[in-house]
């Protein structure tokens, strides 16, 4: 048997930017739907101690800690879901 060529997509993630998380988003799905079936693991890690002033109207810890990668999570797993939904059978 053949090992899989590993494949890497690297792109920017800004997580003080919901739009930034979006566009993430997109990227991260077009690169998974191109390889093979399912996402085999999402780690979220992120941490910020001495935040810039964010302009979203959220903390910027919460939003860095929590909020955005939930954003990011929940994106993700809902394009992937409504993949799997439009397959036939």
């Amino acid at each position: 048997a053949q090992a899989a060529a590993a494949r890497v997509c690297i792109v920017p993630l800004e997580l003080l930017d919901f739009d930034s998380v979006q566009s993430f988003t997109d990227e991260a799905h077009t690169f998974l739907r191109t390889g093979s079936v399912g996402l085999r693991l999402l780690i979220n890690d992120a941490g910020v101690m001495r935040p810039p002033r964010g302009c979203s109207g959220f903390d910027p810890t919460w939003q860095t800690n929590f909020l955005a990668p939930f954003l990011l999570t929940e994106l993700l797993a809902r394009r992937r879901t409504m993949d799997r939904v439009k397959q036939p059978l």
